[in-house]
């Protein structure tokens, strides 16, 4: 009687990139060879510049078992450089983010200031920006905002797998000006 084995799937591991971390040091935890470090990072040249990965950003390893497969990694706003081993070697792609965007609305009344009061709205101080700037033209938010003026904002949030990541465009802004 013959028990077949059967090879492990492909499973991820996300790891949080902090300060002083390289692609060496974080694909030596999980036990690749300096040899295959290169590797990976000579196939991403012409892409991205993988000695200069982002403190905060998410990357995500592909393990078969223990044997390292490749990485998804965010290298600006709009893009991932994904690299996987195909055959003996590894091949690198840019690929668009795909981000799933949801509407948010807030509205509120000034009683202190348009940031004070937008933040205790739940709008996020990136946004409270964009719609200032959005109205500075007609404006001075240093001195012509009084007690009383109101804002509505439409903006986008965006996420990548039901993880909120950043604000997107405001669509509609409106502020009464007292």
């Amino acid at each position: 009687d013959k028990t077949e084995t059967i090879p492990p799937p492909i499973h991820t591991a996300t790891l949080k990139i902090k300060k002083n971390d390289t692609m060496f040091t974080l694909l030596s935890s999980f036990d690749v060879s300096p040899y295959k470090i290169n590797e990976v990072v000579s196939s991403s040249k012409g892409i991205y510049d993988l000695r200069t990965i982002k403190t905060d950003s998410d990357i995500k390893f592909f393990l078969d078992g223990n044997e390292f497969k490749g990485l998804k990694l965010p290298i600006d706003d709009l893009n991932y450089i994904i690299i996987e081993k195909k055959e003996d070697k590894f091949i690198a792609r840019k690929e668009p983010i795909e981000y799933k965007t949801i509407f948010a609305s807030a509205k509120g009344t000034i009683k202190n200031s348009l940031y004070e009061d937008a933040v205790s709205s739940g709008v996020e101080p990136d946004v409270i920006m964009n719609l200032s700037d959005i109205f500075a033209w007609e404006i001075d938010f240093t001195s012509e905002v009084k007690e009383g003026d109101t804002f509505k904002v439409l903006y986008e949030k965006r996420y990548i797998e039901n993880r909120f990541v950043k604000n997107g465009r405001i669509l509609a802004a409106q502020f009464e000006n007292n």
